[in-house]
């Protein structure tokens, strides 16, 4: 918890780079949903993970405990810091790899925060803040294979207290 930000939200979409997806956007089918759009199968991610919540992967404890320790030390951390968090390419020990059963090769290529590889890897990073009065930031850089963002969306809102308005 921070006292500035009850939500925080930091996460990478990784992918096949030939799968065809639209960066977020308010959808024009469902106007209150801002996401980014699958359009092979034409669902949405930042909802993170292939497996459960707390599942103890090397990359999701990682990202934990720096996130854990930039909202110990920052009053205001920025989405710049959520980011750098996200960009992290350590690779794990073999050890401490889990065994999803695609083989140890992609288990270390699926080990990083950010993962590269010549066909598949992070597509996205998303990071959401939602300060105490509601105001929400949004920012998706979206990099596909490039080892830098090629495109950036920003999005800033206040949430309404009530769905009445």
């Amino acid at each position: 918890m921070h006292p500035r930000y009850p939500l925080i939200l930091a996460a990478n979409r990784d992918e096949d780079y030939d799968r065809a997806s639209a960066p977020a956007f308010f959808w024009h089918d469902v106007p209150n949903l801002l996401g980014g759009r699958d359009l092979k199968d034409g669902g949405t991610w930042f909802g993170l993970s292939n497996h459960l919540l707390d599942t103890p992967w090397p990359k999701v404890e990682r990202g934990k405990k720096a996130l854990q320790a930039l909202l110990a030390r920052k009053q205001r951390p920025l989405p710049e810091d959520s980011f750098d968090i996200l960009t992290d390419r350590t690779m794990p020990d073999d050890k401490s790899l889990p065994d999803t059963g695609v083989g140890l090769q992609w288990e270390r290529i699926l080990s990083p925060i950010f993962i590269s590889s010549p066909t598949y890897g992070t597509r996205s990073s998303i990071v959401l803040m939602v300060d105490g009065k509601g105001h929400v930031t949004f920012i998706e850089r979206t990099f596909n294979s490039h080892p830098n963002p090629y495109m950036t969306a920003k999005f800033e809102f206040k949430i309404n207290s009530s769905p009445y308005g």
